[in-house]
């Protein structure tokens, strides 16, 4: 029988022959993002006919629908390991071995996003200083970020 070949580890920013997403990318990439889920948001409550006041988060209704909408538009594109922002910027959701999150991993690593928010973010600072430069969310879902072939080839 012929014995499993050790894990590469990280080496110069590829992790296992899969090239990890820069930090800079991946804050652009949430930023797009960001903006899209907040479009979305508008759409869905001008359509619901929400009467937007003077300061629309001071109300808990919309501040609860805006925290699902944003958990939820993480675990539907992370089921599949991408979203609308990463695929313009080339960037990809994946198990350690390079598999698709799939629903467990989305599920996880949707809800400690959700929770980094409510800590300020201070679980992507360590993204900072992890080789596989992994947040607070990759590592509790055992995932990490990479670009795509597609983004690399072009």
């Amino acid at each position: 029988m012929g014995r499993a070949q050790p894990r590469q580890g990280v080496v110069g920013g590829v992790v296992d022959g899969m090239v990890l997403a820069t930090l800079l990318r991946r804050l652009v990439c949430w930023l797009l993002d960001r903006v899209l889920k907040a479009i979305i948001f508008l759409v869905i409550v001008s359509i619901a006919g929400v009467e937007m006041a003077e300061s629309p988060w001071a109300s808990p209704e919309l501040i609860v629908a805006s925290a699902l909408l944003n958990a939820g538009y993480d675990f539907v594109f992370g089921i599949q390991g991408i979203t609308p922002a990463g695929y313009l910027m080339g960037l990809r959701i994946v198990a350690l071995d390079g598999s698709e999150p799939g629903v467990r991993r989305s599920l996880l690593r949707a809800s400690a996003a959700s929770l980094n928010e409510v800590i300020l973010f201070a679980g992507s600072v360590i993204a900072l200083v992890d080789p596989r430069r992994q947040t607070m969310h990759d590592k509790i879902a055992g995932t990490i970020v990479i670009r795509t072939a597609r983004d690399r080839e072009g």
